[in-house]
């Protein structure tokens, strides 16, 4: 995955970046998301009806039908307020790569199990080790006594 300034790079997305880190890590998936709608209307705004529609005319369209009210993707749009269509192009490559292969890709199945489990107090490794259990032993065979023991230690974890 690559940063946000191998897509874009100037002073507006460097301001960007310093806010939201270098993967504009600091914004979930859903905020990214968000930044997109807002960035793809800024460009079809500026498409459709002149030079002059602005990524705040972008934002209120999009937050009449789209958005969330979101300090983040709010602070996003004031950072942006003088985007050019060569930085929206370069932003939603990089949000693109962002939500399909890196940190705000959907996660699997597994890896949601997974931090569910962690986040009720399991430690990472029983909760991958588990996961794995439910997932590929379960549906094709019985669990041997390890296996078992396993699940036995989840549950430990679990019902606390």
């Amino acid at each position: 995955m690559h940063p946000i300034t191998f897509f874009v790079q100037d002073a507006t997305i460097d301001a960007l970046v310093e806010r939201f880190g270098c993967y504009l890590e600091q914004l979930d998936r859903s905020q990214k998301i968000q930044v997109r709608v807002l960035l793809t209307n800024f460009l079809m705004g500026q498409d459709l009806m002149s030079e002059n529609y602005t990524i705040g005319d972008a934002w209120q369209d999009s937050s009449l039908h789209l958005l969330t009210s979101d300090d983040a993707v709010v602070e996003v749009a004031d950072i942006l307020e003088h985007l050019t269509i060569a930085q929206a192009e370069g932003l939603l490559s990089a949000l693109q790569e962002q939500c399909t292969l890196g940190n705000a890709r959907l996660k699997t199945a597994v890896e949601s199990m997974t931090d569910s489990l962690v986040q009720h107090g399991v430690p990472h490794e029983l909760a991958t080790v588990a996961v794995e259990i439910f997932k590929e032993v379960d549906p094709v065979r019985d669990r041997t006594t390890e296996e078992q023991a396993i699940i036995n230690q989840l549950h430990h974890f679990v019902v606390k």
